[in-house]
């Protein structure tokens, strides 16, 4: 696996864990999900 990859789950699974509120959640998993699109686009090319 990928460092962002392993980066990005922790930081989801720790928010999931300290928020509750489900607008949060998902709001953190779109944000996380566009990060991550982003993160592969810009390490592809040196991975």
């Amino acid at each position: 696996m990928r460092p962002a990859m392993i980066f990005l789950l922790t930081f989801l699974l720790a928010s999931c864990n300290l928020v509750d509120n489900k607008d949060m959640i998902a709001r953190v998993d779109s944000v996380s999900y566009h990060l991550n699109k982003t993160a592969e686009v810009f390490l592809t090319p040196w991975l």
